[in-house]
């Protein structure tokens, strides 16, 4: 049963080949080739602009997050200065560097770190100065020139 299937395959296929080989719809497959050629060509591209609005809010979102690690790490340092020296006498400035690595997954961040660290504190003592960069360079391990604490005059 099974050679019978596959001889009649075979027989069909040797008709197909000699009417391709005799010409007689040789002029029909050019021209539906031709059809799909032309289709292909001129078919519509859709934009992929929501590649290009994805990227853009994955940017935003990288911006945000920065910002709001940022500032979650500035009211967490003003606060605890604030304790220790009475409250609103601290303004605290945090810069940060986040690197993001492209992956196949998206992206995902790589590197945090704390670049610099402003304080301006409104206190009058002599010695606030340094104890208030000695903290904060103990507490982010930034070496002292990243640190700057300034004294705002009342």
């Amino acid at each position: 049963m099974e050679f019978k299937e596959e001889n009649e395959k075979g027989q069909m296929l040797k008709k197909v080949t000699e009417t391709l080989k005799k010409g007689k719809y040789s002029k029909y497959i050019t021209f539906i080739l031709i059809g799909v050629l032309v289709f292909v060509i001129f078919m519509p591209v859709s934009k992929n602009t929501s590649t290009v609005t994805d990227s853009e809010s994955e940017k935003k979102n990288d911006y945000s997050n920065q910002n709001s690690t940022e500032r979650y790490y500035e009211e967490r340092l003003k606060n605890t200065l604030e304790n220790i020296y009475g409250a609103d006498t601290m303004e605290v400035m945090i810069y940060m560097n986040v690197e993001t690595k492209e992956t196949w997954y998206g992206n995902e961040n790589e590197n945090v770190s704390i670049d610099g660290v402003l304080v301006v504190a409104h206190v009058n003592d002599e010695n606030a100065v340094s104890d208030i960069s000695y903290a904060v360079c103990s507490l982010f391990d930034l070496p002292a020139h990243k640190v700057a604490v300034m004294v705002k005059q009342k």
